[in-house]
């Protein structure tokens, strides 16, 4: 379908739980083969995002990491297309820029936080999250 008109556009959710599992969904699926490499997606998110967040991750068909690399031990490479999902510890900036030395290069990594998290009221750590952005390569999801 063709959009009408040049000017500016939108896409309207009718809540943010629809627009949380859209996102999520979208970026996941569009990914694959985008960059002529390995088509995998890795989610890094905090551990006190919002049920929606969640649920929009693991709508999009999302696996949780191994300890020991993303397909974990089985010896092979993980699927292309696959999708994996990185837990980092509650507005740690740290503890996130320690799982991201691993993120692989060619791989979409989307790092998704809240501004002000629902579950216990605190700001997130934005710069120092988005200062990350100078050593690692990813998509910051707010």
């Amino acid at each position: 379908a063709e959009a009408v008109g040049s000017g500016p556009r939108a896409l309207l959710f009718p809540s943010g739980y629809a627009a949380n599992v859209s996102v999520f969904t979208a970026l996941c699926g569009l990914h694959p083969g985008q960059r002529g490499a390995d088509p995998q997606v890795h989610i890094y998110s905090d551990k006190l995002n919002h049920a929606s967040i969640i649920d929009g991750i693991r709508f999009a068909k999302a696996s949780a990491a191994k300890p020991d690399g993303p397909g974990g031990a089985q010896g092979g490479r993980p699927a292309a297309g696959a999708i994996f999902l990185h837990i980092y510890q509650h507005n740690d900036p740290q503890d996130l820029q320690a799982k991201l030395k691993s993120a692989p290069a060619n791989a979409l990594n989307v790092v998704v936080t809240e501004s002000v998290f629902s579950m216990d009221g605190t700001l997130c750590r934005l710069a120092e999250i988005a200062a990350l952005k100078r050593d690692h390569s990813f998509l910051l999801v707010v």
